[in-house]
């Protein structure tokens, strides 16, 4: 043990200054997100083997949907919230933070306000003309509704990642909801298991979501307080997140219209099998995420600063950990991946080729570390846009075609090449416009 021990100090030692302090602002947000997956996994494993595939597809289905119109309702100011604010504190200009937050309360709100209420009106023609399927139709009205408490919820926890605090930005991102939504769920199946059902856990859901925003919303007044004046900075902030918004939305045609996809063309169990892959394969997405977080706000200070060598060796150290941890996850899933995929119940099992196909992309998503959060900090907004323009007409393409005509594994495979090419040309662009190699 105490060689062990000797040789992690040894190890410990050698990091740079900014390694060790993304190692100890993530350490926070690593045990956040332990409790994240355990509360994720424990909610997935109960529904699996109470409403079944079909019931986790409908469920994924809506949450996709909404996921898509809060990209809408955002315009990529939550990200540019992320950058400002960090820059705003580290020069401790308390107006341009307040000016900031106000502008987005009034801005994104109103959004998200209006998209809601024409969705309430679609969402009967939205779950029977695209997915063809009435079973979807009050899960999805149920998620539209509860659309602006989760913007805010987003809003808030990217100024709280702005203001270094990581652990709590994580807590909404991943954990949060997730255990209010589990403790419901326990008192509901307490007293009356049978009312578990498709349309129970909607709602649940999105009283969940409720709360969250609350307590969120409680939790960013009591870090700032500032009083400012209701200057609206609309046009200021739009000029830097109108690029980061088509990175988002492109990115999300590439990487999380799966769901989308499976059910406008497939059905319902098939995108419940495929989603319940897609998370297991996700778990060691969140290394990558809390890595990112911890040093996002440190690539804008560090870029900005010209700071280059100390950001080289930041990069190259949590690198090489993310490498290490992202083969494990590969290597355990492909051993035990079908055991794993039974916890859900019987009809998950088949998924286990999905599961090993897109636990590689993965695997070499987490080796290839925070590039694309690097060129966001960094300033190269617009060169991500471009990339992205290109890789979403070939993703969407590419999925709609392997999905109709190959079925759920020739789409799992055309994910998994798209995720791998994005990466790639990722790594070459922040070796070529900031001269850092992440690998």
């Amino acid at each position: 043990m105490n060689k062990i021990k000797n040789k992690l100090n040894i190890i410990f030692s050698r990091l740079s200054n900014e390694t060790k302090n993304v190692l100890y602002k993530s350490t926070a947000s690593l045990f956040v997100n332990i409790f994240g997956i355990i509360f994720s996994l424990s909610i997935s494993i109960f529904l699996g083997r109470t409403i079944g595939a079909e019931g986790i597809g409908l469920l994924s289905i809506s949450k996709q949907f909404v996921g898509f119109i809060l990209i809408i309702c955002l315009l990529g100011i939550n990200l540019v919230l992320v950058k400002e604010i960090a820059i705003s504190k580290s020069k401790n200009d308390l107006l341009a933070i307040g000016q900031t937050m106000n502008t987005v309360y009034f801005f994104n709100g109103t959004i998200s306000l209006l998209l809601t209420t024409l969705l309430i009106f679609a969402t009967p023609w939205i779950a029977n003309s695209i997915f063809n399927n009435s079973d979807l139709e009050f899960p999805l009205l149920i998620s539209i509704l509860v659309i602006p408490f989760q913007l805010f919820s987003r809003l808030f926890g990217s100024a709280l990642l702005g203001f270094n605090k990581v652990w709590q930005s994580s807590l909404v991102d991943n954990v949060l909801s997730t255990f209010i939504s589990i403790s419901l769920l326990s008192i509901v199946y307490y007293f009356n298991n049978e009312s578990i059902n498709l349309n129970s856990v909607a709602i649940i859901y999105a009283i969940s979501r409720i709360i969250t925003m609350c307590v969120v919303g409680f939790y960013w007044r009591l870090t700032f307080n500032y009083k400012v004046g209701k200057d609206l900075i609309i046009g200021k902030l739009l000029k830097t997140s109108m690029p980061l918004f088509v990175v988002s939305l492109s990115s999300f045609f590439i990487f999380k219209i799966d769901s989308l996809i499976l059910g406008a063309f497939i059905d319902a169990k098939a995108v419940g099998v495929f989603a319940v892959a897609a998370s297991i394969s996700l778990l060691s997405n969140f290394l990558l995420q809390i890595s990112s977080k911890a040093i996002s706000p440190r690539f804008a200070v560090l870029y900005k600063e010209n700071k280059i060598n100390e950001l080289q060796v930041l990069i190259k150290q949590v690198t090489k950990i993310l490498i290490f941890l992202g083969g494990t996850f590969f290597l355990i899933n492909l051993f035990f991946g079908s055991t794993i995929l039974g916890l859900w119940g019987e009809e998950f099992k088949s998924g286990y080729y999905i599961l090993l196909i897109l636990t590689f992309s993965q695997a070499y998503n987490i080796c290839t570390g925070p590039a694309g959060s690097l060129l966001m900090m960094s300033g190269f907004e617009k060169i991500l846009m471009k990339l992205n323009i290109y890789l979403v007409i070939f993703s969407v393409l590419l999925g709609f075609l392997s999905a109709y005509f190959y079925g759920v594994i020739a789409f799992a495979i055309s994910t998994a090449v798209i995720r791998i090419i994005s990466n790639s040309i990722k790594i070459l662009l922040v070796k070529k416009k900031i001269k850092i190699e992440i690998l």
